[in-house]
């Protein structure tokens, strides 16, 4: 039984790993069509039409599986903080992607882990050990090496990816405490809604644009692209264990290297790749330094089963 237990275990692990990594290529096609369909339209234009698909396919999603009928829980404080904070994050994500090369905004982004460890600590009271806060500070130390705030060529928007960081930790906060009846697919139709309907407003202050068929191909491929990455998400922290499975999360910055190279010819200089180095490595440290914590605070715990 034992060895039983055992295969089933490794085989959801080895079903989140692909899932992930799966997903990682996902919300990088996503990121790449948006950029795609970005130098004609309007930012509040475009994330308002992807957010219009994207909230009809999670929809109908919602509806598929039954859960359509807990949408009130939309509306709980923290699926609804989770939602803003996703919506800030959006907002100045999106507009550093538009301006920065592809593979330097999702290296910078992979620093979410510290940052997120180092606001738990604050705001959760969680213990964060010593080498915890090195893995904090070496990582960031990362994210200068690619910002380089020092250089000739440094941009505003490096500041916009750092913006989105701390939003998206704030988000991640709000996860940890969103309850746990509370439908994954739920959460996500209620912080889809909240982008699209933010982009809706700010597009007022903008304008509209014609849109072309073929920038009309680039958002509904980029909506597509989203709902799947954030399905395959789900599905590979249902499959496993998330310790084994989370840092094939940095998977996302290899695709984004391919993409960048291949579509617009970026090639990341050797500081950017020293300091995606260190963002991966202090990242992937931290999941281990967790996934030790865990053990030693449930050393009787045996069940590994996913949540349904």
């Amino acid at each position: 039984m034992a060895r039983i237990d055992e295969a089933a275990v490794a085989g959801g692990n080895l079903r989140g790993i692909a899932a992930l990594s799966a997903g990682m290529a996902f919300l990088v096609g996503n990121d790449i069509f948006l950029k795609l369909a970005s130098p004609d339209l309007p930012f509040g234009q475009l994330v308002f039409t992807r957010g219009v698909i994207a909230t009809t396919l999670i929809t109908i999603a919602c509806v598929t599986v039954g859960v359509h009928k807990q949408w009130r829980q939309m509306f709980s404080g923290a699926v609804m903080g989770r939602s803003l904070a996703n919506m800030f994050s959006s907002f100045f994500y999106i507009n550093a992607l538009f301006h920065l090369p592809i593979a330097n905004v999702t290296s910078i982004m992979q620093a979410t882990p510290l940052l997120l460890t180092a606001m738990a600590a604050f705001a959760l009271k969680e213990d964060v050990g010593w080498r915890r806060w090195l893995a904090i500070a070496v990582g960031f130390g990362g994210v200068l090496l690619i910002v380089r705030p020092d250089a000739g060529g440094f941009s505003v928007y490096s500041l916009f990816a750092i913006a989105a960081i701390g939003f998206v930790a704030a988000r991640d906060l709000f996860t940890k405490v969103v309850r746990a009846d509370v439908p994954s697919l739920v959460v996500t139709l209620a912080t889809s809604v909240v982008v699209t309907v933010g982009a809706g407003i700010y597009s007022f202050v903008e304008g509209w644009a014609d849109v072309s068929a073929q920038e009309l191909t680039y958002i509904g491929a980029s909506a597509a692209c989203l709902v799947c990455g954030y399905h395959a998400v789900i599905v590979a922290f249902r499959s496993g264990e998330v310790a084994v499975i989370a840092p094939f999360r940095f998977s996302i910055v290899v695709w984004a290297m391919i993409g960048g190279y291949f579509i617009w010819n970026e090639a990341p200089d050797l500081f950017t790749l020293a300091g995606i180095g260190l963002i991966v490595t202090m990242g992937a440290y931290t999941f281990h330094r967790e996934r030790i914590r865990a053990n030693q605070e449930r050393p009787l715990a045996a069940d590994t089963r996913r949540e349904i």
